[in-house]
């Protein structure tokens, strides 16, 4: 038994085909609008990967700032701890001020301790001035004592070799004084001098005696 045949005219065999090309014409269309959209998608991807970097590092940069406006904020609250206290306002600025006027009221202090300190070397050297010119007094003094001390000295000397041994010398005490050396230089004088007198009139008690 034979098949009956598929086709039963040429026209249904046209018509299979036109259908098929239809089908192929829609299926490259498909396939275009498919390939474009995949593209679209692609760049919309692209678009958004590229928003969200931007996103990220814009955020990477605001905690970057944040951190550093922490920092600053940290750093201004030790500076006002330490040159007013404890800070009363909660915003930088007003601190900042603060510290601003401070240290103005700070630079006039320090321009009132210069001038303080130029009057206090002033009166320093005005002491040491001083100090010099009494000690070149002083130093003058005991050379003048040295002086009379030893002109004294070879008075005594000159005495003691002209007495011969008639009689002990007593020594001549110095003071520790130019006054006193003087007064010690009169006082020797004056012992010299009577005893030559006695001296003297030994030797004339001792010549009437023969």
């Amino acid at each position: 038994m034979r098949a009956a045949p598929y086709f039963t005219g040429p026209e249904q065999l046209v018509d299979v085909l036109t259908a098929l090309e239809d089908k192929n014409l829609l299926a490259i269309q498909l396939e275009g609008e498919s390939d474009q959209n995949l593209e679209k998608t692609a760049q919309m991807e692209q678009k958004a990967c590229r928003a969200l970097s931007a996103a990220l590092v814009d955020k990477s940069g605001a905690d970057k700032v944040d951190a550093e406006l922490q920092h600053v904020e940290k750093k201004v609250l030790e500076l006002y701890s330490c040159i007013i206290g404890e800070s009363q306002f909660a915003e930088i600025s007003h601190m900042l001020e603060g510290v601003e006027a401070r240290i103005e009221e700070i630079g006039g202090e320090l321009d009132d301790l210069g001038e303080q300190d130029g009057e206090l070397i002033n009166d320093l050297e005005k002491q040491v001035e001083k100090t010099r010119r009494d000690r070149m007094r002083v130093q003058k003094a005991e050379d003048h004592k040295q002086k009379v001390e030893q002109r004294l000295m070879a008075a005594y000397h000159r005495m003691e070799s002209s007495s011969k041994g008639r009689g002990t010398v007593k020594p001549i005490r110095f003071r520790s004084s130019p006054q006193d050396a003087t007064k010690n230089k009169k006082q020797a004088a004056e012992d010299a001098r009577k005893r030559r007198e006695q001296e003297y009139s030994k030797v004339s008690l001792t010549e009437r005696s023969f």
